[in-house]
């Protein structure tokens, strides 16, 4: 309708994607396709085409992976996410090389997500080399969704590598900590043992955070070690890990907190344990 509200029409574009409505492909694909339009029009056209997934839409979503709009490109990558086979894998992979690093980012997450293994050795390039940190964050968490044992290994080799930004590292054990929590243990154990006398150090408070919200009865010796730091956080930490795991054999040194002359959070989380225990 020539005499609608164009404020309006990028919602209603967005609103035939979340629909699903198969009846607007052919309109869609017009506004995606005519270079005329308006940019918005045909990053949103083309989202919209990617939620509707009618697989009459994938070539031309394929060949917007080549506009020279950068932000249409990271929509053609996102849109492609909805669409099943190894093809569409290849083409999602081959975004990690684009020279915008949206783009890359967009690859990584939908490869992510996708589990897709075959990009593993080029999303482990993008973690170790890529230009910006955003990249390299996107690929390593792509690696933790993908869950394989060769990202695994990767991410193992990226949590102990102390040269390697803590930007990177937090990301690496989040994946550990959720997916490999047993095979990785000694390297999250060994970790801990060289950090232990820098109580201060945030990325020893961020692991030991983590873990006090896993669920796992090998943690058992780790939280009550916590139980025995300087850092007040930690002591929290173990004493939350306890709780959640209702580690009873413990009680008696929770206990020990319950004072007046503890700090009043870390008391608070040994009270909270108490009645866990009990």
């Amino acid at each position: 309708d020539p005499s609608f509200s164009t404020k309006l029409k990028p919602q209603v574009i967005l609103s035939l994607g979340e629909l699903k409505s198969k009846e607007a492909v052919p309109e869609l694909t017009k506004i995606l396709q005519n270079q005329n339009s308006d940019a918005t029009e045909r990053r949103y056209a083309c989202d919209a085409l990617g939620k509707i997934a009618d697989p009459a839409s994938l070539p031309v979503i394929e060949k917007a992976l080549s506009s020279s709009d950068t932000y249409l490109r990271s929509y053609a990558i996102a849109a492609l996410a909805n669409f099943p086979g190894t093809k569409v894998d290849g083409l999602i992979t081959q975004g990690l090389k684009d020279s915008f690093w949206r783009v890359r980012v967009s690859a990584a997450q939908t490869l992510g997500t996708r589990k897709v293994s075959s990009a593993i050795p080029i999303l482990e390039y993008k973690a170790r080399y890529d230009p910006e940190l955003v990249v390299q964050q996107a690929a390593v968490k792509a690696l933790g969704e993908i869950n394989d044992p060769a990202s695994i290994a990767f991410l193992q080799k990226v949590f102990s590598n102390k040269l390697i930004t803590p930007a990177l590292r937090t990301i690496a054990v989040d994946a550990l900590v959720s997916h490999d929590l047993n095979g990785s243990l000694k390297e999250i154990e060994t970790f801990i043992q060289s950090e232990w006398d820098k109580p201060n150090d945030h990325l020893l408070d961020y692991v030991c955070n983590q873990l006090s919200q896993a669920k796992n009865p090998k943690l058992e010796p780790l939280f009550e070690r916590f139980l025995g730091s300087t850092s007040l956080n930690i002591q929290i930490y173990g004493l939350r890990g306890i709780r959640n795991n209702d580690f009873k054999g413990l009680l008696d040194k929770v206990k020990k907190f319950d004072n007046s002359k503890e700090n009043q959070s870390v008391r608070a989380a040994a009270e909270a344990a108490i009645s866990t225990l009990k």
